[in-house]
């Protein structure tokens, strides 16, 4: 997937974004997190444990498939809301 210097530009400039993830009973989990892009990957934080979050046991319970968001409001009037919306596949490194 490639992405416009704006897209790229835009994730860089905030510092939250929000995964979202869906367990084996297909209830959906979603949570603010920190991501890095490398320019070809994206890099999600997991805090100390990372093992004990929703996101990493249902990605390794084979919930493959996940949602990342990063999202703003750029002016409340008028309504101005903005975001990036990438959808893939959630790995373990």
């Amino acid at each position: 997937m490639s992405f416009s210097t704006a897209e790229i530009e835009y994730m860089r400039s905030q510092p939250v974004g929000r995964i979202g993830t869906v367990d084996r009973d297909g209830q959906p989990d979603a949570v603010p997190i920190g991501i890095e892009f490398d320019g070809r990957y994206f890099y999600v934080g997991g805090g100390h444990e990372p093992q004990q979050t929703r996101k990493f046991r249902n990605v390794a319970g084979g919930q493959e498939k996940v949602v990342l968001l990063w999202d703003d409001v750029v002016a409340i009037k008028p309504w101005t809301p903005r975001f990036l919306r990438v959808y893939g596949t959630g790995d373990f490194v």
